[in-house]
Order: structure tokens, then C-alpha cells, then sequence
């Protein structure tokens, strides 16, 4: 496909995401793993590197309520302050 969604069938086949052409921007491993911005994640959620611009982190946080009840593995951010539940 030239741009869209990539499916591939055999075993540890990745399904692939494009935009503008052939720009590949995520890939699902057959193991699981899923890379964004990088077509061969080594981690169950692969970001790729963030770029020293605005609006270029890897990962953004929009602020909202924080939890009143603490989840473990739970990040928060208020607007000012980020909360993380252990």
C-alpha cells in the first residue's frame, strides 16, 4: 500500500502504519512489540528519540484531573505538577 496500513501474513509478521507515501510512522512486531517512530522496537512501547524543538517531545502530556484513588503504574499530570503511583 502507499501510504495507510500493512498487514503481512506469516509468522512474525508486523503490522505496519504509513503516512504521506511510504513513511512508515508505527510498527506491531509479531512479538508484541510496538515502536513509534522506529521500525524495529526492542521494547513492548518504543518511542522514538525526542527532537530539541517545541512540540518535538516523544511524549506529551495534556493536563486533567489527577486520580483521587492511586493506581500503580499511573502517571498524572495537573497542568504543573506530574504524579506518578508506584
Amino acid at each position: 500500500l502507499a501510504g495507510g496500513l500493512g498487514l503481512a501474513a506469516g509468522a512474525n509478521a508486523p503490522i505496519t502504519f504509513w503516512t504521506n507515501g511510504n513513511n512508515e510512522r508505527m510498527r506491531i512486531t509479531g512479538g508484541g512489540n510496538v515502536g513509534i517512530g522506529t521500525t524495529s522496537p526492542t521494547a513492548y512501547l518504543h518511542l522514538k528519540a525526542s527532537v530539541a524543538s517545541a512540540n518535538g517531545g516523544a511524549l506529551k502530556f495534556s493536563s486533567g484531573v489527577v486520580l483521587t484513588t492511586p493506581e500503580s503504574g499511573v502517571v498524572s499530570f495537573d497542568g504543573s505538577n506530574f504524579y506518578v503511583d508506584i
